[in-house]
């Protein structure tokens, strides 16, 4: 299927908006909000790690373990225990 200039043009203001507004790419924006979401679930549900990973789109759980702890500082685990989950 053939992508029109136009779409491509709406994803390239599109990832230029995020940046500007974020200050972060817009890929590295959707990881810190699916983090962010990862972190509010671990603390408000008892589901698993491996259970928020996957609803938030990761198919690769030991990816995700990798992202949650680059942008939250610490794993999964240790962030569960440090915030009362």
């Amino acid at each position: 299927m053939p992508c029109s200039c136009s779409a491509v043009r709406t994803i390239s203001t599109l990832k230029r908006t995020v940046k500007k507004v974020t200050g972060y790419p817009l890929h590295e924006y959707v990881h810190r909000l699916k983090v962010a979401e990862a972190k509010k679930l671990l603390i408000s549900t008892e589901r698993t790690f491996k259970v928020i990973a996957t609803a938030l789109g990761y198919r690769d759980v030991f990816y995700f373990s990798r992202l949650f702890k680059k942008y939250a500082g610490m794993s999964p685990r240790d962030y569960k225990k440090t915030n009362g989950g």
